[in-house]
This record gives structure tokens, C-alpha cells and sequence, in this order.
């Protein structure tokens, strides 16, 4: 008994060491973002208008209605909305999920085995923590992982006591669960169905009965989730499963295949934290060592798998038939998911990692479900050395938490949002869900600004309300202003086929009554009365491609550095150098010579594309006739500014000046800007 006692220490260190790093992570690694506000903004709509707003609400598929909505709801209600208490239910959901994992493997095994399982994914490395994996992210398929763990639990102990209230509690748990995430049924409810179907042939008694409606039950809850709850709850989803054709591809294999090192690294001294499959870095060998270090991640992995399946054919290391039953369960999660992943193209980019996190969870309860004392010693020692190397890679990927939280931005978009509404004294907005972080403005205004989500979509060439939106909240009163906000981040550079969103935002609504633009926020300022979106908002309609063809409202013409015009280069020599892409300040100063091309009026309008040269983002002051016009904080992608600068009549051309904030003349690369192209108005507005 003593010598338990002490076997059991370390996994308990390890295990109040991974709660502490997950409640510091959280904070460092995670911001309230749309995907986060949307939760308090809409619970709070649903108490307000009650069933109705229910029913006619756009939920995606995975609607979290059962499996976050209702437990979210019931603590907003006792505890409040606060940023902080947002942040910190993604940190308790992985706790509690490792906990059940651990209980699990505790119920089937032994209490040092159980402790380890908890040990083992509470030391999840900073990347799957974070944008890698998501497990400590309020809203992601890790609360689905807490609600199926907790089923499987459930289950087992059906099987075990033979006891119908947990069979019954159980199901309820899988169907409620799937019907809020479907994800659920290729991860839990499928392996269950057949896992059950071969015990059925491997068990007797009244025990082969209780698989047996397990078989059938698994069954039901497919039916349960796919015609949503028996066509009690008919939710408004607007958007289709993507895991609905087969779509091979080597692609799909390469970055399925890598993404397992977001959650297994068992290199400790390469950091992933930073590494997203795009090379981040200025060298290209340091990409090449990641590309190289994940496919060592991926046959450790692929060899701990074959050991896994290995193990099931020896059936004597499994005495008790209900610990081969959740084995195999485990096994055929990770196989599904996987192979549904590569074979219908479920993760084909490095970033949706977090789509298979129950790889993550159900290796290592298959781990930890091992009989070691029976195990072959020399597998054994060879996963005492692959346990010390993933726990000293995923301690030293966390060292993060020794030195405080980290700054996720120095720009914050959504103070810019809520300043420029109280200064122009206008309620509404609408913008990107992403780039704006809609729901958040809302939220973190308490609710004193309402700013909804609006998405562009190339089939319908405009803006249209995204998923977790209502209907109602796309009326302006004719007697108020409104805004339509751009940013210069995410997808809101991007509206093909126009040449900038900007284009495109005045292709559908029209002229402002005016534009403003501070930092890297853009204001298109319309009367409530020219709201007329040119679509209706009922979803049934949506099927039906907008009617706008490509008619700018304003007619722009493009300049680059290299081109000239009449002789006059659009660059000045001053404070530039010629480079590979645009051009690239050398100095504190930089210079710019428009042309003016309508002089008829008295301003001339232009968008500006511009870049830091260096990979972090650099503060730089506009200058016009010795005064400071505008002031930017250019990130380190091409990003669109917007430029009004008065003229005098029948004014030939104009100058302006940036001037790099924190300039230094001696580093490498120069810490200035990249100038791509300037867009100056031609004729219109």
C-alpha cells in the first residue's frame, strides 16, 4: 500500500502543475473573440424574446444547444458575463475533461493508472492549449469530448452493474450531446455501435443483452441527431455538413497526418507554439526542421497505434471483457476520425487541427489502459521513454506561465469601434464577424452598441448575415444612422471579384453619407432610411444568387511605383528603395506624389496598400502640409488605408509624408513600410 502511495506522487504533482498552467494559459493564450461573445449576447436574446427567436436563430451545425448553450447559460446567470469567468470555462472544461478521462481509466484499471491518464492530458503541449488544439477554448469540440467521456463512463457502468438508470442516463447524454455537435457520432456514437456488435459475440448472458442495446441505442441516437431530436427542435442551420462527399487527397493526408504534432511532440527542444504550417520564420531551414520534426511525431504515433492494435489480438492482457470494449472504443475513435479526416477532406489545413482532438484524449486513455505488469518489457520501457520525452517537450513548449501572461495585440479593434459609435453617437454597425469581432463589440459595450455580423460571399457577390445571427437583427430604424466597418484584417481584404471590399461595399449599398478611417479601421457612415439590403433576410430565400453585378459606384485607378504617369513617377526618390514587391522606406521620412485625376473637386480620395517590412506591426504618422492626417498602425500583411487630403482648384498633384514611429537606420531588415499600390479616385461620390 505504501508503495503505491508513492508511485502516486508524481502524477499528482504533474496534475496540480497542469491546472495551474491551464488557468495561466487561458489568459495568455485566449482573448473574448466573436466565436466566445456570441454565447452571452445570444442567451441573453433568447431569455428576451423567448421560443420564437429560438426558432427562426442561423445556428451552424455543430449548435451547442444542449452541450454548452444551457450549462453556459446557468452560469452567466449566478456568476455573470465578466471576460474573465468567459476565459476561464474553457480551462474548466479541460480540467473536468480530464478528470472524467482519468476516472475512466481508474474505473477499468487502478488509481495510479487513472492519475497518470489525468497527468498525461493535463501536460498537453502550448500549442494544442492554444490555436493548435483549442482545448483551452470556451467553445470547441472539447466540451463535446467532456459530455462523451462522461457517456462512456455511463456506459461502461451500465455494462458493468447492469443497471438500466445509467443505460438510460446514458443515452440521453449521447443523444443530447450529438444533436448539439455531430461530431460527436463518428468520434463516440459509431465506435460504440460497433464495438458493441463484436462484444455481442465475445460476451453471454445478460450482459450480451446490455450490448445489444447498445448496438441499438447507438442507432437511435444517429436518428436522434440527424432529424434533430425527432423533429422537436428543428433548428435554422444555414450551413451544410462538409463531411458529405469523398474528397482524397494528398494534401488531406500530409496535414492530417501533421497536425498530430500539435498535440504529440516528443522532440523537447523544437517549439511549436509558432508554427502554424506557414513559415513564419525568416529562415527557410527552420521550416524545413519542423516539417521534419513532425513526421517523426507521426511514426512515434503511427508505432504507439500499431502497438495499441497489436495489443487487442493478445486477449489475455484484457481479463475483463469491458476493458477490451472501451479499448476498442477508443481505437475505432481514433481510426474514424482520422480516416473520415483524410478521406473527406476534414482537416485540410494544419489549422483545423482542433477537429480531431479526441486523438489526443483516447491515445492516451488507451495508453493508460495497458496492463503494464504483463506487457512486454522492452515495449514497455521504450513508452517510459516516449512519456518522459512528451512531458519535457510539453513542460518546456509552457514556460511561457514562469515569466506572466504574454500580450496577444497591441491594436484592439474593438475599443476603436466603440469610441468612434460614441463619438459619432450612432448605435448600429455591422461588419466581418472576424476581422470586426462583431459579437464582441456588443458585448463588451453591454449591449449599448448593437453591431452584427455580415459576411461576404462570392456566390452572391455582397455581404450576408453569418451563422449564430438572427433575422431581427438586420433592421435599422429609418431615423438612425449606421455603420458598415472594415478592418484590415482577415477576410475583409478580400471580395472577389472586386479589386478591394471597399468596392464592394459601395457596390451594394451605395454612397455614404461619409468615410472616416482611424488606425486600421475603416467607417462607411450610411442614413438608416438607404439601409435596402439587397436580399431577404428569411433563410428560405437564400438560395436565390443576389442580383448586384460588378457596376462600381465609384471609378478608381490603380498606380504602382514601378509605372509612370505623364512623366511623373507616383513615388518620389525620397525615402524609398525599389524592392521585389512595391517599395520599401530607408529613412525616418518617406515621401509619396499623388496625381490628382478629378480636379474638379476639392478632395482627393485614394486607398492606400501597405505593409510592415519586418513581422511585427509599426505605428506610422501621415503627414499633409506639415500636419498629421492620419495615424496607422501597419500590420506585416498588405493591409488597405483610406486617405482623404484637401486640394486647392485645378491642383496637378499633391505630397504627403509617412514617418515611421521608433524608426532605427541601422537594422536589418529596414523596420519601415512596404507600399504596394495606390488607388486614387477618378470620378464619382
Amino acid at each position: 500500500m505504501e508503495k503505491v502511495k508513492k508511485s502516486s506522487i508524481l502524477p499528482i504533482i504533474l496534475i496540480i502543475y497542469g491546472v495551474f498552467v491551464a488557468y495561466r494559459e487561458v489568459f495568455s493564450l485566449w482573448k473574448v473573440d466573436s466565436d466566445i461573445a456570441v454565447f452571452p449576447v445570444m442567451i441573453r436574446y433568447f431569455l428576451t424574446e423567448g421560443w420564437s427567436a429560438l426558432k427562426t436563430f442561423h445556428f451552424p451545425i455543430d449548435n451547442w444547444f444542449f452541450s454548452i448553450i444551457i450549462p453556459y447559460g446557468i452560469v452567466f446567470h449566478f456568476f455573470g458575463e465578466q471576460s474573465t469567468l468567459l476565459l476561464v470555462l474553457g480551462a474548466v472544461v479541460f480540467c473536468l475533461t480530464a478528470f472524467f478521462a482519468g476516472l475512466l481509466v481508474f474505473k477499468l484499471s487502478s488509481l495510479n493508472q487513472g492519475l497518470w491518464c489525468g497527468a498525461l492530458i493535463l501536460a498537453a503541449p502550448q500549442i494544442a492549449l492554444g490555436r493548435g488544439g483549442f482545448l483551452l477554448y470556451s467553445v470547441a469540440h472539447n466540451a463535446s469530448m467532456l459530455w462523451g467521456l462522461f457517456g462512456v463512463l455511463l456506459c461502461l457502468l451500465s455494462i458493468r452493474k447492469q443497471n438500466i438508470f445509467f443505460l438510460i442516463l446514458s443515452g440521453v447524454v449521447f443523444s443530447l450531446s450529438s444533436f448539439s455537435d455531430p461530431w460527436m457520432l463518428p468520434v463516440f456514437v459509431l465506435p460504440i455501435i460497433i464495438s458493441s456488435f463484436i462484444m455481442f459475440f465475445l460476451e453471454s448472458g445478460r450482459k450480451r443483452l446490455f450490448y445489444t442495446v447498445w448496438f441499438f441505442i447507438g442507432l437511435f441516437v444517429i436518428i436522434f441527431s440527424e432529424t434533430h431530436c425527432l423533429g422537436l427542435f428543428p433548428i435554422s442551420a444555414i450551413y451544410k455538413k462538409g463531411f458529405t462527399s469523398v474528397n482524397l487527397s494528398w494534401k488531406s493526408i500530409i496535414f492530417t497526418s501533421a497536425s498530430v504534432s500539435y498535440y504529440f511532440n516528443f522532440i523537447p527542444l523544437l517549439n511549436f507554439n509558432n508554427f502554424y504550417g506557414v513559415l513564419l520564420s525568416e529562415e527557410k531551414r527552420n521550416a524545413l526542421l519542423y516539417y521534419i520534426a513532425m513526421v517523426v511525431n507521426f511514426l512515434i504515433f503511427f508505432f504507439i497505434i500499431y502497438t495499441l492494435i497489436k495489443s487487442i489480438k493478445r486477449k489475455y492482457l484484457f481479463p475483463e471483457r469491458e476493458n477490451l470494449f472501451t479499448f476498442m472504443l477508443f481505437i475505432l475513435s481514433i481510426l474514424g476520425i482520422f480516416s473520415a479526416s483524410v478521406v473527406f477532406k476534414g482537416v485540410n489545413n494544419i489549422r483545423l487541427a482542433r477537429y480531431i482532438v479526441n486523438i489526443y484524449y483516447a491515445l492516451i486513455i488507451c495508453v493508460c489502459l495497458l496492463p503494464w505488469k504483463s506487457m512486454d518489457p522492452s515495449i514497455r520501457k521504450k513508452f517510459y521513454a516516449l512519456g518522459f520525452l512528451f512531458l519535457s517537450a510539453s513542460i518546456l513548449s509552457n514556460k511561457s506561465v514562469w515569466k506572466g501572461p504574454a500580450l496577444l495585440s497591441s491594436f484592439d479593434v474593438e475599443n476603436e469601434v466603440i469610441s468612434f459609435l460614441n463619438n459619432e453617437q450612432i448605435q448600429y454597425a455591422y461588419g466581418d464577424y472576424w476581422g470586426l469581432e462583431a459579437h464582441t463589440i456588443t458585448w463588451k459595450s453591454h449591449y449599448e452598441k448593437v453591431v452584427r455580423p455580415l459576411l461576404y460571399t462570392m456566390d452572391y457577390h455582397g455581404f450576408l448575415p453569418t451563422i449564430w445571427t438572427s433575422p431581427n437583427w438586420y433592421h435599422v430604424p429609418s431615423s438612425q444612422k449606421w455603420v458598415f466597418v472594415l478592418t484590415n484584417l482577415g477576410d475583409d481584404r478580400v471580395c472577389p471579384p472586386y479589386p478591394s471590399c471597399r468596392e464592394a461595399v459601395l457596390n451594394q449599398f451605395g454612397s455614404p453619407l461619409y468615410i472616416k478611417q482611424k488606425h486600421q479601421v475603416t467607417f462607411f457612415v450610411y442614413a438608416g432610411n438607404k439601409m435596402n439590403l439587397p436580399y431577404d433576410i428569411n433563410v428560405e430565400n437564400w438560395k436565390k444568387p443576389l442580383s448586384i453585378s460588378y457596376d462600381s459606384v465609384l471609378s478608381w485607378k490603380d498606380f504602382y511605383p514601378e509605372i509612370e504617369l505623364n512623366g511623373n513617377n507616383l513615388i518620389s526618390v525620397d525615402g524609398w528603395e525599389w524592392a521585389k514587391h512595391g517599395v520599401v522606406t530607408t529613412e525616418e521620412y518617406a515621401t509619396v506624389h499623388v496625381p490628382v485625376l478629378d480636379r474638379s473637386s476639392t478632395l482627393v480620395r485614394m486607398w492606400v496598400h501597405l505593409s510592415s517590412n519586418k513581422m511585427d506591426q509599426l505605428p506610422v504618422d501621415v503627414l499633409y502640409r506639415g500636419k498629421v492626417v492620419a495615424q496607422w498602425v501597419v500590420p506585416s500583411h498588405e493591409s488597405i488605408y483610406y486617405l482623404e487630403l484637401p486640394i486647392e482648384p485645378g491642383q496637378n498633384s499633391l505630397d504627403y509624408q509617412f514617418h515611421i514611429l521608433n524608426y532605427k537606420a541601422k537594422q536589418k531588415p529596414v523596420n519601415g513600410i512596404r507600399m504596394y499600390r495606390v488607388k486614387v479616385l477618378d470620378h464619382g461620390g
